[in-house]
């Protein structure tokens, strides 16, 4: 993936990398791009789990009324916000 290809690059000795948002290309600093990867990898799994655990809980709920109440939008983490 990605955070392999810029590991390599960084490795080989460049100090730079590319990164690609739709039709927008931004060259960043190849250690900066690995943390934002990781902290987004980890903003990923993060989301997933709180998911999964919502998906458990409104399947455990007994009536229409404990779905409709059900509020699945808490303990998201707060958004990533990235500084290029």
């Amino acid at each position: 993936g990605l955070m392999n290809s810029i590991s390599i690059e960084k490795a080989a000795g460049k100090e730079q990398s590319v990164l690609w948002f739709n039709s927008i290309c931004v060259t960043v600093n190849c250690d900066s791009a690995i943390q934002m990867l990781r902290a987004l990898e980890l903003y990923a799994l993060d989301c997933y789990n709180k998911t999964s655990e919502h998906k458990v809980n409104v399947q455990n709920l007994s009536s229409i009324e404990e779905v409709h109440n059900y509020d699945y939008t808490q303990g998201y983490p707060s958004k990533l916000e990235f500084t290029i």
